[in-house]
């Protein structure tokens, strides 16, 4: 069976996945700082690696000496001859003085931890000064390859390997020089009991030999073609996106890289060439040696890289442990203490199984933190499969993972796990949990999750508020999301506008119109539209302000950004029109949104009803409206008393009845408008007890009708004979202002006419055709009725005939009025 390791170093990439609310880190190693570590003081936390915790210190007795770095290492020494072989090794390291090795000047073991303290580079590492696809001035990438490489022979002419050779591990001194660091580090921890098995490095710039367990100076050399070919031609000779550790076995082994001038066309040719003979597969056939590399890259002599002995240094001692001869081989357990698969018993599979699913736990532990996460997740599950099952973090993670790519079902059962195996990482994993039942739409499960995860103190900046605000919004929680996106926004979790834009419609939805507008145009500022979405809730929020031009112009951004929302957008667009009294717009806005598929059917046929109800297409507005209760409009008390106006308007009463009767029995009375259709229905069936009944409800709910109520009532009084009433009702329409067309003046002619009170009759009656009132006759009828009464005949004739003219329909009714006249002006008919 094969073992690897791979380490991705000790400066691992900021998170940026800040949606996902934080990874869980190796074990919390931050929380060390401010402890003592033999004679030196844990300052402040720098960062961590497959092989351990760095840290910056201070010495506490001699506390002016500069700040150290101190690195304690992800193992634990017990055993006496385990410890002896740290400090022999310790030693070894110590002994490598070089202007570029970053010195080691003390180590120790602290209750079982190895730990080394060297001297603290200043100036980073050589990976935070790389940007994906930049390639460095030619002279400095030489510099800093001649440096290193440099460091790299000396170490090989003392029969020392580095094995882990990458950019992460080349630091910088304040004054910019390049400080080869972790030599040994590898070989350390796996001489130390360590299970890392026998592969170690990391797959980007490993030999292909040493994916076998093979290490040699040439091995070395390939890694520093690799960093050659990344820092001049801002590529990887090889990618690792692509797959895991089999993966860049195979590219290493059998994939020949383009040559770097393919990148540059300015490279020199002999560079191009002496980097893509340093990464040749066959290692016979790389340079003789790092210098003959240095050489051939600069175009001077191997003996230029000839190491100097260093003033005060020792030379390097020999060890069995850090030592590897020029010969390519597996090591040994001679060498390094560690099994080969060779050497394996039965009775020891057992163990065998579990020293190699440690290895995957570590595998994906370096993945992980390198944000490789596919590759983490296979390395887990190889780990799981092999037994090693009791680790709750390697669930956490995997649950992590699968959140990340939106594979909540998946992620769920892991994280569970991982909590039954009480691993709670301060209420991480708690939050994760919430994440993947939020993405699984339980939001009353995740709040429950998220509030663990807040008891626990996991806020990871605001996150943790941030999603349980969500969950509360998805579940129109509305005064808790409010609650909790503030505090989210307060901890500084913004993203990029979402916050404010959650928060923005959680104010709409309370009526917290102008603070939710403010919010979401704040969202829209820092660039947060969701595709439109933010501007459709500003649309929403400014047509509830009353601002509905405003309205369009956001919706119509909305729409171009492409924010249809299954039709949701062209039928707030709709409304913004309907608002405006554009009917005609509206009804193509709404039907427009019918066809996108809006889900509000019901509503959205009744406020077309509405609309040609409006435009006085009052069948188009019944097919509608009849559409919308079958389709379930809740509001059905509105729809029954449209429909039954349009059936008056139709003059089919008895369907506007049965309508009308239906909308009160619902509730629906519109602050009496209801009942005043209802009356006015009554009065043209002549059921005149009924519609002054009906009258008098619309009265009391305090509907008027700018008077017109009081017109209905004058004149259901006067067909009940009941004048004196009728004028109280007629005269209180005309203070209302109900008097435009005329109507109803001669209401008020007819009840002062049938009062005897002529003269006041036909002034109202003048008045109404001053107005072009004659309703068929009828006006001209009454003026002659109270013209003959008056004694008027003359008048009277000429009235009764202009009735006839205008159409009065009773002529026997007009005959006989004429025949009084006729009598009292002597000229019989």
């Amino acid at each position: 069976m094969l073992r690897a390791v791979v380490s991705t170093g000790d400066h691992p990439a900021l998170l940026t996945s800040a949606e996902m609310g934080g990874r869980s880190t190796m074990g919390r190693d931050d929380l060390r700082t401010g402890q003592q570590i033999g004679n030196y003081l844990l300052m402040s936390y720098i960062s961590h690696g497959a092989f351990g915790s760095v840290y910056v210190g201070r010495h506490v007795i001699f506390r002016d000496d500069p700040a150290v770095a101190v690195k304690l290492l992800h193992t634990n020494l017990n055993v006496k001859g385990e410890q002896e072989q740290f400090f022999r090794e310790a030693h070894i390291l110590r002994g490598l003085k070089h202007p570029n090795i970053l010195p080691v000047i003390d180590a120790g073991i602290e209750q079982g931890t190895p730990y080394l303290v060297t001297t603290y580079a200043a100036g980073n590492s050589l990976r935070s000064h790389m940007q994906a696809g930049h390639q460095l001035p030619l002279d400095e990438a030489l510099t800093i390859l001649t440096q290193v490489g440099k460091a790299l022979f000396f170490a090989h002419k003392k029969s020392i390997v580095h094995r882990d050779l990458k950019p992460e591990n080349i630091l910088f001194d304040a004054q910019g020089n390049a400080l080869l660091a972790d030599f040994g580090i590898a070989i350390t921890l796996a001489t130390t009991g360590t299970q890392y098995g026998t592969v170690i490095g990391t797959p980007v710039y490993m030999a292909p030999e040493q994916f076998e367990g093979m290490v040699s100076v040439k091995s070395d050399q390939y890694a520093l073609g690799c960093i050659a070919y990344e820092l001049i031609t801002g590529q990887r000779p090889f990618q690792s996106s692509a797959g895991g550790f089999e993966y860049m076995w195979y590219q290493h082994s059998k994939v020949m890289p383009q040559a770097p001038n393919t990148f540059r066309a300015d490279l020199p040719e002999h560079i191009s060439r002496a980097i893509m003979k340093a990464i040749a597969k066959d290692r016979n056939e790389r340079h003789a040696d790092v210098a003959a590399f240095l050489a051939e890259l600069t175009s001077t002599s191997p003996e230029a890289f000839e190491p100097e002995q260093q003033d005060g240094g020792s030379e390097v001692e020999s060890s069995a442990a850090a030592v590897v001869p020029n010969e390519v081989g597996p090591i040994s357990p001679s060498l390094n203490g560690q099994i080969t698969s060779d050497e394996i018993e039965s009775d020891d599979l057992e163990m065998f199984d579990l020293e190699e699913a440690i290895l995957y736990q570590k595998q994906g532990n370096d993945y992980y933190d390198s944000e490789h996460y596919d590759e983490a997740l296979v390395a887990f599950q190889k780990a799981i499969n092999l037994g090693y099952t009791h680790d709750g973090r390697i669930y956490g993670r995997m649950g992590y993972v699968h959140n990340y790519h939106k594979r909540h079902e998946e992620a769920l059962p892991l994280l569970e796990r991982a909590l039954n195996l009480g691993y709670k990482s301060q209420g991480w994993t708690y939050g994760q949990k919430g994440y993947a039942l939020s993405g699984l739409k339980r939001h009353e499960d995740a709040i429950e999750a998220y509030n663990e995860a807040l008891r626990l103190g996991h806020t990871s900046a605001g996150w943790t508020y941030g999603r349980r605000g969500y969950s509360h919004y998805i579940l129109v929680h509305n005064e808790e999301a409010l609650k909790d996106i503030s505090e989210a926004i307060n901890l500084g979790y913004i993203q990029g506008g979402w916050a404010y834009a959650i928060k923005g419609h959680s104010h709409s939805r309370l009526g917290q119109y102008k603070e939710g507008l403010a919010d979401l145009e704040t969202a829209v500022s820092m660039g947060y539209t969701d595709e439109g979405w933010t501007y459709g809730k500003i649309g929403y929020t400014l047509n509830q302000l009353n601002r509905h031009e405003e309205a369009i112009v956001a919706l119509d951004k909305a729409l171009e950004m492409g924010h249809i929302s299954s039709g949701w957008t062209q039928s707030e667009k709709g409304y913004s029109y309907y608002r405006l009294k554009q009917y005609a717009k509206a009804i193509d806005c709404f039907r427009l949104a019918l066809e996108q598929g809006y889900s509000e059917k019901g509503w959205t046929y009744g406020k077309i009803g509405y609309s040609l109800y409006q435009l006085e297409r009052y069948e188009e507005s019944l097919t509608n409206m009849k559409q919308a209760l079958k389709l379930g409009h809740t509001e059905k008390g509105w729809t029954y008393a449209i429909m039954g106006d349009c059936y008056i308007l139709l003059q089919r009463y008895y369907e506007a009845l049965e309508t009308l009767n239906r909308s009160i029995k619902m509730g629906y009375t519109d602050g009496g408008w209801t009942y005043g259709r209802q009356a006015r229905t009554l009065l043209k069936l002549a059921r005149y007890e009924e519609a002054l009944v009906a009258c008098e409800r619309a009265i009391g709910l305090g509907y008027t009708g700018g008077g017109w109520i009081f017109g209905q009532k004058g004149y259901i009084l006067s067909n009940l004979g009941r004048y004196e009433e009728a004028l109280v009702a007629i005269n209180r329409a005309i203070e209302a202002g109900y008097y435009s067309d005329g109507w109803i003046y001669w209401r008020k002619a007819r009840a002062l006419n049938n009062l005897g009170r002529l003269p006041e009759a036909l002034e109202a009656a003048n008045r109404a055709l001053a107005m072009n009132y004659t309703e068929d006759g009828w006006t001209y009828a009454e003026v002659g009725d109270i013209q003959n009464k008056l004694g008027h005949y003359t008048e009277a004739m000429a009235a009764l005939q202009a009735a006839l003219s205008a159409g009065y329909a009773d002529r026997d009714w007009i005959e006989e009025r004429k025949q009084v006249a006729l009598r009292h002006l002597g000229r019989p008919r």
